[in-house]
C-alpha cells in the first residue's frame, strides 16, 4: 500500500502547470509571436469485404511560440475529425510547456513530447513518451508519441550535456477499443479480461531519466538510465475450465541506453543500444497458470 502523505494527484498537476502557463501567457502578452501550423488528413478503405473504412482523420495544428528575452512559451493545439475513432473527434491540447534557457543550463516544465535516440522508425532508447497505437498502422511513427507532463532540466557544456528528467505521474499507451477495425482479438470468444490497475500517483510510482551526451569532431556519444512502467501491461492469466482470465498488470523497468552517431563521408552511421531489466516475458506453457517470466 502507498504512503498517502507523498501522493501526487495527476489532474492536480496537470492544473497547476496550466495555470502557470496561463500566468507566463498574460506576461508575454507584448512578447515576439511566432505563429504556424499545418493540415493534414488520410484515409484507408478494406479491400476486402465489408470494404469498410479502416481510417479517416483530417486534422488542423496550430502552434504558437511566445519568446521573451530568456523566457519561451509553447502551446500547440489539435483540431481534428476522426470518422472511425470517433473519440478522437475535437479540439485538444497537445503540448503546452515554459522554456527557459541559459547560458549554461536550461529548464522546461510542462506538456511535452520527450524524444531520445538517434534512430528513425524504431523504439528502441526512444520510450520516455508512450504511443498511440489507436491507428498503429495509418499513421506516422512520430505522430503516435504521447505529451506527458514533465520537466527536463539540463547543463550546458561546450562539448557535453547533462540532461535530467522527472515524469511525476503515470501515462500509459492507448490501445485500439474493442469497437475499433484496428482491435486484436483473442483466439476465445469466453475470456476473461479484468481491468489493469494503474500505478497510483504517488511521489515514488514517479519516473526519473538520465542522459549524459558527448558531442566531438568525429562522432557523438550518449548513455542514459530510465526508472519508469511499462507503458502497456502484462497480461497474467489463469485457466479453469479451459477457460482463460487475464489479470493485466503494469511492472516496474529500469533501462540502460548507449547511442551513437558516427559519420562516413556523405553518410552517417546511426547506432542504439538498451539493457531492460524488469521486463515480463511469457513463454510457452500448457499448464494452469500463465508462465510470466521477468528478466533479471
Amino acid at each position: 500500500r502507498s504512503n498517502p502523505m507523498i501522493r501526487v494527484n495527476g489532474k492536480l498537476c496537470g492544473s497547476v502547470l496550466l495555470a502557470l502557463a496561463l500566468i507566463l501567457f498574460a506576461s508575454l502578452a507584448y512578447a515576439e509571436l511566432n505563429l504556424k501550423g499545418f493540415a493534414d488528413s488520410y484515409h484507408a478503405i478494406r479491400i476486402d469485404e465489408p470494404n469498410d473504412y479502416l481510417a479517416s482523420r483530417t486534422r488542423v495544428r496550430v502552434e504558437a511560440q511566445f519568446l521573451e528575452e530568456l523566457t519561451t512559451f509553447f502551446v500547440s493545439v489539435n483540431a481534428v475529425q476522426n470518422d472511425v475513432v470517433t473519440e478522437e473527434s475535437g479540439v485538444s491540447l497537445m503540448e503546452s510547456y515554459i522554456d527557459y534557457a541559459d547560458e549554461s543550463w536550461d529548464l522546461r516544465a510542462g506538456k511535452q513530447i520527450l524524444i531520445w535516440g538517434k534512430g528513425t522508425g524504431i523504439q528502441i532508447t526512444d520510450i520516455l513518451s508512450p504511443r498511440d497505437y489507436s491507428e498503429y498502422l495509418a499513421r506516422d511513427f512520430d505522430d503516435m508519441r504521447l505529451a506527458v507532463d514533465a520537466m527536463k532540466f539540463r547543463l550546458l557544456g561546450e562539448e557535453s550535456d547533462l540532461e535530467f528528467i522527472w515524469i511525476p505521474t503515470f501515462y500509459k499507451a492507448v490501445l485500439p477499443t474493442t469497437e475499433s477495425p484496428w482491435y486484436i482479438a483473442g483466439d476465445a470468444t469466453n475470456d476473461v479480461y479484468n481491468a489493469a490497475v494503474e500505478p497510483e500517483h504517488t511521489f515514488a510510482n514517479s519516473e526519473l531519466a538520465l542522459k549524459y551526451s558527448l558531442y566531438l569532431s568525429a562522432f557523438d556519444f550518449a548513455v542514459s538510465l530510465f526508472h519508469t512502467w511499462e507503458d502497456i501491461p502484462t497480461y497474467h492469466y489463469t485457466v479453469n475450465n479451459n477457460q482463460k482470465t487475464y489479470s493485466p498488470e503494469y511492472h516496474r523497468i529500469t533501462y540502460g541506453a548507449l547511442e551513437f552517431s558516427i559519420p562516413l563521408g556523405d553518410f552517417v552511421l546511426l547506432g542504439e543500444m538498451a539493457l531492460f531489466h524488469g521486463r515480463h516475458y511469457e513463454i510457452e506453457n500448457n499448464g494452469a497458470t500463465s508462465h510470466i517470466m521477468k528478466d533479471s
